[in-house]
């Protein structure tokens, strides 16, 4: 997966793949507003994916798999905020990799 390296390759994402990007930005602020109570805003996430369709639930899996292997290429701008996921991403990394989740 190569990252965007222009302006141009930046835009083309964002006029193709608009809907992804605002949804990275609507997770993005409900992480925000979740505050201290992280452990049951999870829960509650995971119990409502679980509810979902199980193909969507496959989906789902191969985007967060996706955004591990995106974070766990040397050019991944981590500094000690996200100095821990570019980390475990590396270590993820040979797993994912190995793995394999079938579109059905």
């Amino acid at each position: 997966m190569n990252r965007p390296t222009t302006l141009e390759d930046y835009d083309i994402l964002e006029e193709v793949y608009g809907d992804m990007m605002r949804l990275a930005g609507t997770i993005t602020d409900v992480l925000n507003c979740m505050s201290n109570d992280n452990e049951r805003g999870y829960l509650a996430f995971c119990v409502a994916m679980e509810r979902e369709h199980r193909t969507l639930q496959q989906g789902f899996t191969r985007l967060c798999a996706a955004w591990f292997l995106y974070a766990a290429q040397p050019e991944y701008r981590a500094d000690l905020r996200n100095e821990a996921t570019h980390k475990l991403a590396v270590a993820l990394k040979p797993v994912i990799e190995d793995g394999y989740l079938p579109f059905l």
